[in-house]
């Protein structure tokens, strides 16, 4: 029997990167369902907009983000909008939109992520 070892390391790699990139997709597809969005501004849907995934190969780890500036009414930065908006459970919404929009998907996905990267391992060996 020939050993492969090298092959099977680099087949469960290539598993891992696709189901934790689809697992992190998924949260982003659901948290963009939620992630609310400023009717007040012109410009509104900023924030939703900039969510992203991104993939750090070598360590196996996916990064979900969202990114803005929030602006004080004297027009100063005051820190990231994401935060902000992520973290203030007193304001209102409009329809399903929340705070925790990234939380909450990726919470619920804690079966259902995991389980997806077990499955692109062995849909890979």
């Amino acid at each position: 029997m020939k050993w492969r070892g090298e092959q099977a390391t680099a087949a469960l790699r290539r598993g891992a990167l696709r189901g934790l990139k689809a697992w992190a997709d998924d949260v982003l597809k659901e948290s963009q369902r939620l992630v609310p969005v400023d009717t007040k501004d012109p410009r509104g849907g900023r924030l939703k907009e900039s969510g992203k995934v991104e993939v750090d190969a070598g360590k196996l780890k996916a990064v979900i983000s969202y990114k803005g500036e929030h602006r004080k009414a004297d027009g100063k930065s005051s820190g990231p909008t994401a935060i902000f908006v992520h973290e203030d459970m007193t304001v209102k919404h409009d329809g399903i939109q929340q705070a925790k929009y990234l939380e909450q998907p990726l919470m619920a996905s804690r079966r259902s992520g995991p389980a997806r990267v077990r499955a692109e391992i062995r849909r890979e060996l």
